[in-house]
Order: C-alpha cells, then sequence, then structure tokens
C-alpha cells in the first residue's frame, strides 16, 4: 500500500493502534510499567504523526494563499498604469 492521499493516510494510522494491541496480547505477561511505557512510545509516535500531517496542510494552504496573493498582485500591476497629478 503506498500512502498518498489523506484518505489512505488516515486509513493506514487507523490501524495502527490495532496493531499495537495485537503485539501487546501476543507478548502478555506485561507489567503495569512496561504497558505505560509501551503506550507513551505510541502517543508520542501518534503525536508526531498528526503534527506532521497538520504542518503539511498548514503549509500546503499558506503556499496556495501567497501564490494566489502573487497572482492578484500581478494582476492588478498589468492594468492601467498609475498617475500621480502633482
Amino acid at each position: 500500500m503506498v500512502i498518498g492521499t489523506d484518505k489512505d493516510m488516515e486509513y493506514f494510522i487507523s490501524r495502527i493502534p490495532y496493531a499495537f494491541s495485537g503485539i501487546n496480547l501476543a507478548i502478555g505477561g506485561v507489567t503495569l510499567n512496561e504497558a505505560v511505557a509501551v503506550f507513551g512510545v505510541i502517543l508520542g509516535i501518534a503525536t508526531f504523526v498528526v503534527n506532521w500531517v497538520y504542518k503539511h496542510r498548514d503549509y500546503a494552504l499558506k503556499q496556495q494563499d501567497f501564490l494566489l496573493k502573487q497572482q492578484q498582485t500581478n494582476t492588478e500591476t498589468k492594468g492601467e498604469p498609475h498617475h500621480d497629478s502633482a
């Protein structure tokens, strides 16, 4: 599976907890301290992924806004020349 679209990314991310639950179940005999440590690692990875996704979306929106403003500025400067009446 190649992750390319938001839908693919959401599908992939939503399956991660199930995979880790299965691994945890397979290991068995995990103490509370170990379970908390694993949960902390999973939470850290999930936080990184969510931040990366939203920073990527924020960057794309800012880039789109910049290009739109640049296009509007170019359109305005190609219009009639501005004459100062002194």
